[in-house]
């Protein structure tokens, strides 16, 4: 709902849709993001965050398969497997292509034309146990078959050197982990540990954080994701290579949360409503504490008071 309000307000807007615990924004906008950004916001660019495993399903095969996937897997370093925890598209893509695409491929329904031009089922590679109601599989395979879904096409990347997104997730050890009995899997091409390419440097009175891509480009992500079972927010919090921004948001923190931001569709506050960045954290712990599920997610114990401060 929040993407039609803005659909309606503003269809060439950039949005970026990230997930919420375990993302951070590491850097302004720099002139390369905001070339990036226009591209998006005139509807001509639509990118999936990148990151150097597969989940919840080995993609590998399908993505060799694919004339940009195969291109990418054969480039040492670079992010080739989608991760859904961050995409951009315009808002009217966004709304009109992107999403209706990727709740088809949450369905299982994603089709492909027949020869007579009629449509049929995408679904038999799709393997229900793992993926029809997974998001980030949805988003995948909606990239996989950007061709076949109308308003999507060339313009549907991955970011594969983290111009915008950086996934922290280390690929280490086995190339190859499945989990469980119920058909998830892990899977990577090759090793591949992102903070070695991190550095963080200052630039005049802020600090920027770069990552060296698989081509030696330097890049000034606006995000990190510290993606990956157990490692929500851990690479961040615990690396030595961020201890300086870190240090630079506790000296801020009280500016930040005065700071005001704009809530769209935002179920305590209505559909449009402006709010101190504190009090949308406030919110989200009561909220987090009132669920059990979101309590164990984060190892939380329940509060006495669902006005009680988390640190």
């Amino acid at each position: 709902r929040a993407a039609a309000l803005l659909r309606r307000l503003a269809p060439r807007a950039a949005v970026i849709v990230v997930d919420a615990w375990d993302t951070m924004v590491v850097n302004g906008v720099t002139a390369s993001t905001e070339t990036l950004l226009r591209r998006v916001s005139r509807g001509d660019r639509q990118l999936l965050s990148g990151e150097c495993n597969s989940w919840p399903r080995c993609y590998r095969p399908l993505l060799a398969a694919d004339d940009a996937g195969r291109r990418c897997l054969g480039q040492p370093g670079a992010l080739c497997f989608g991760n859904s925890g961050a995409y951009a598209a315009s808002a009217a893509a966004l709304v009109d292509a992107l999403l209706p695409a990727s709740v088809r491929e949450l369905r299982g329904e994603g089709v492909v034309p027949t020869a007579d031009g009629a449509a049929r089922r995408f679904a038999p590679q799709v393997d229900p146990r793992v993926e029809v109601g997974h998001d980030q599989a949805a988003m995948v395979r909606a990239y996989l078959n950007r061709g076949r879904h109308g308003g999507l096409g060339t313009g549907y990347g991955i970011d594969e050197r983290a111009a915008l997104v950086l996934s922290l997730y280390d690929c280490a050890g086995r190339n190859f982990t499945a989990v469980g009995s119920k058909g998830f899997q892990y899977c990577f091409e090759r090793p591949h540990h992102p903070l070695e390419r991190v550095a963080v440097e200052r630039r005049g009175a802020a600090l920027s954080l770069t990552y060296r891509a698989h081509d030696n480009s330097t890049q000034r992500p606006l995000l990190v994701h510290s993606n990956g079972a157990g490692a929500k927010g851990r690479q961040v919090a615990s690396s030595p290579v961020f201890a300086p921004l870190r240090e630079q948001l506790s000296l801020a923190r009280e500016s930040l949360l005065r700071r005001r931001i704009l809530l769209l569709e935002s179920p305590a506050a209505g559909p449009c409503a402006l709010r101190s960045l504190g009090h949308a954290l406030d919110s989200a712990r009561r909220s987090c504490l009132a669920q059990s599920a979101c309590r164990k997610k984060f190892n939380l114990a329940p509060a006495a008071s669902p006005h009680a401060q988390i640190p």
